[in-house]
């Protein structure tokens, strides 16, 4: 009797430890969470945001307030002939001053809009291939890379966080209008 009892629960913890070790294997190493921080004007916060545009392949969905960039410019429009979906959203007052880089980049990307419902409109954030958001303090501008203290966080394989950002992107996207 005692060798049946002990070949039972050998077997419920065998079972158990296979349950676990699939589960293990398909949920947790599957979604593992990973962060990235940069702090300008020391961290390199440009070559990380470009890493990331240079390596997406679905979809780019941007939140800036200000863009005056020229190297993350290009990266974007390069994802753009690649097949990449870009959608930007710019807060409205930047398109009336004289940012020839902006009026560049809508000419050449389709899927633009600028923002006048809020005096600033001073999101900052960036969803690729709706597995990677980028947020922070900054801005895709060479004086937040170069001058600026700024910060940046990037968060791969948050599905929930990931989620909030595309509804707020999409609240936005709707508030705003096409030049």
């Amino acid at each position: 009797m005692k060798k049946k009892n002990i070949l039972f629960l050998f077997l419920i913890f065998f079972c158990f430890m296979c349950f676990f070790n699939f589960m293990k294997s398909n949920i947790f190493y599957k979604y593992k969470s990973r962060i990235f921080v940069s702090f300008s004007p020391y961290g390199h916060t440009e070559n990380i945001i470009l890493n990331f545009i240079n390596n997406s392949n679905k979809e780019i969905l941007l939140v800036m307030y200000n863009f005056t960039n020229k190297k993350i410019a290009n990266s974007l429009l390069k994802a753009f002939y690649r097949g990449v979906n870009i959608k930007i959203i710019l807060d409205g007052n930047v398109f009336k001053q004289k940012n020839f880089l902006i009026r560049y980049l809508v000419k050449n990307i389709l899927n633009i809009r600028f923002n006048y419902l809020y005096k600033n409109m001073h999101n900052k954030f960036i969803i690729i291939d709706n597995n990677i958001v980028g947020t922070g303090s900054y801005n895709y501008t060479f004086s937040a890379d170069h001058y600026n203290s700024e910060n940046v966080i990037f968060l791969e394989n948050t599905p929930k966080i990931i989620l909030k950002y595309k509804k707020e992107f999409y609240k936005l996207w709707f508030e705003s209008i096409k030049k």
